[in-house]
């Protein structure tokens, strides 16, 4: 996605809308959660979207919103998700008291 041109948002029904920002008007409506969204985060200069899920899911997407892989990470929701400097590692915090850390290059704990 072009920097600054596009608006995505997480919806509780597991809908991702893509607004276009220079005409205003809807892109897309993609269904790629099972869930309601709780967190997205922006990975490896925008090349990446990183969405969790209620049930703590991670998916892993291509900005053109394509699943890339798909991992259960934890048994409750997911509060938050943050990346290493380098981007070659992310932790992911759930309301399951558990702390993961994943390996961004192969989408493993």
């Amino acid at each position: 996605m072009q920097h600054g041109r596009k608006l995505i948002k997480g919806h509780t029904n597991g809908e991702i809308h893509v607004w276009n920002g220079v005409t205003l008007n809807f892109d897309t409506v993609n269904y790629l959660h099972e869930d309601s969204i709780k967190v997205m985060k922006w990975a490896k200069y925008h090349e990446w979207l990183i969405p969790v899920d209620k049930k703590g899911c991670i998916h892993y997407w291509t900005t053109d919103l394509n699943t890339i892989a798909k991992h259960q990470a934890h048994t409750s929701q997911v509060r938050d998700l943050d990346f290493s400097s380098s981007y070659g590692k992310f932790a992911s915090c759930s309301d399951d008291r558990i702390v993961k850390i994943f390996n961004f290059g192969t989408f493993k704990p």
